[in-house]
């Protein structure tokens, strides 16, 4: 792998001046407590997919799990985007990532997070 393993006393800094943001607003803490307690109803900040979007989020979560299957779990907890495409053009158990879901994949991971219920910001672990 050319990947180098995250640093983890950045990732550990960066997880806690995360965490602290979040307590320090109670209000947010609550609100998302109590999503989590109700878990199966849906909420008015829910993100929902439409049929098609949904069709090539599971087409490639399966191509997903057939990279990682490829490369084993550890591996491709380290595994950039660009590395994973390339192991998936290169291996027909895999099969190459159709344009549409390199497409949605790159939303994905592009979007702002806030979107989605994240309210922190990313932790970086340069």
């Amino acid at each position: 792998m050319t990947t180098q393993a995250p640093n983890s006393e950045a990732l550990l800094r960066a997880f806690r001046q995360q965490s602290m943001s979040l307590l320090a607003d109670s209000g947010n803490m609550n609100a998302y407590l109590q999503k989590m307690q109700n878990f199966e109803n849906s909420h008015y900040e829910d993100v929902f997919l439409d049929a098609d979007s949904y069709k090539i989020l599971v087409s490639s979560f399966k191509r997903l799990g057939r990279v990682q299957n490829l490369v084993w779990h550890g591996n491709f907890n380290v595994l950039g985007f660009d590395e994973m495409l390339h192991y998936s053009k290169r291996y027909s158990s895999v099969g190459a990532f159709p344009k549409s879901e390199s497409d949605f994949l790159e939303l994905m991971f592009s979007s702002n997070a806030k979107e989605y219920g994240f309210l922190a910001i990313r932790p970086s672990v340069n």
